[in-house]
């Protein structure tokens, strides 16, 4: 498989997620959904506190600010956002799969409740056709998938062999076993590239007419990871692309869960949907602070999941 010029990262208890070359792009959802990375999946099943979302929440949360706040406090938790637009379609089935129980979900609605499905999830929880069909498209999946967890294995010692192999040509995320942040600092972006503010005079406002659509769907899914509404907490992560407050604070009102939505200035991304490094420490910090109580609340020993 010519993907050599994916980025190494040398980092143990690292993947490669995903990688700009044409013969590699998505590995983290069959990583995941396939049981082809047994350490992460472990670590999943071990969080107390999930962070859901796309990439954007893969943005937003995978900051020093939010695992320094667990880690001083020894509470396992998970960042699982996937990138191509994911929602609540497949974090559902990966819920399901796992029969993961956390005691606090933590959702980034921009948007997650449309129960879709991305051209990279599709195929891998697709049932329908024939028997033959179905299994013959198993096995193709399945084998995509294997190979790039073989290239994972063999890139370093590739590499170390014959350094041409590491061009770098192409950008790349690699991602944490230990709690499912990405790691893209220098790999897909520098931290602060673009730095385009976040401007709202352009984008789509989601309001409560979407809270109304997606209401039931948002309910089910609750359900599904026997979540309690005290315990969910809904937020927006900062982009130039939708506004999601409205909706985000009624969908909330709807659901009766918590709505948490830090006011800043001065936030910028890098290409107008992902925050840069420093904003989005900025911005997962003064989140992460305001569900302090919450967190404790919840994760406390006498909190019934």
């Amino acid at each position: 498989m010519d993907v050599a010029g994916c980025k190494l990262y040398r980092e143990p208890k690292t993947f490669l997620a995903f990688c700009q070359s044409p013969r590699y792009g998505d590995y983290e959802h069959g990583a995941y959904y396939l049981d082809l990375e047994p350490e992460a999946v472990e670590e999943l099943k071990k969080a107390k506190v999930l962070f859901l979302g796309n990439s954007r929440a893969q943005f937003g949360f995978s900051t020093d600010e939010i695992r320094n706040y667990f880690n001083e406090r020894s509470i396992p938790f998970y960042i699982i956002g996937f990138a191509y637009g994911e929602s609540s379609g497949f974090a559902t089935r990966l819920i399901e799969k796992y029969h993961l129980k956390p005691k606090v979900l933590v959702i980034d609605t921009d948007p997650f409740f449309d129960n879709e499905l991305s051209e990279v999830a599709f195929p891998l929880v697709d049932q329908s056709g024939s028997f033959l069909g179905r299994a013959l498209r198993l096995i193709r999946t399945r084998w995509d998938y294997l190979t790039k967890s073989y290239f994972n294995r063999l890139q370093p010692k590739a590499c170390d062999l014959l350094a041409m192999l590491c061009s770098s040509q192409f950008k790349v995320i690699y991602r944490s076993e230990k709690d499912g942040s990405w790691i893209w600092r220098d790999l897909y972006q520098p931290p602060e590239a673009g730095r385009i503010p976040n401007d709202g005079s352009k984008r789509m406002v989601l309001g409560r007419d979407h809270a109304l659509a997606w209401k039931e769907n948002a309910r089910r899914f609750l359900e599904t990871a026997g979540a309690r509404p005290e315990c969910v907490v809904l937020t927006h992560v900062p982009n130039s692309v939708h506004e999601a407050k409205p909706y985000t604070r009624e969908l909330s009102h709807l659901l009766g869960t918590r709505a948490e939505l830090p006011e800043l200035t001065g936030l910028e991304t890098i290409d107008t949907s992902h925050l840069t490094w420093s904003s989005a420490q900025r911005w997962s910090g003064t989140f992460i602070r305001g569900i302090d109580s919450l967190i404790t609340d919840c994760v406390s020993a006498d909190a019934v999941p």
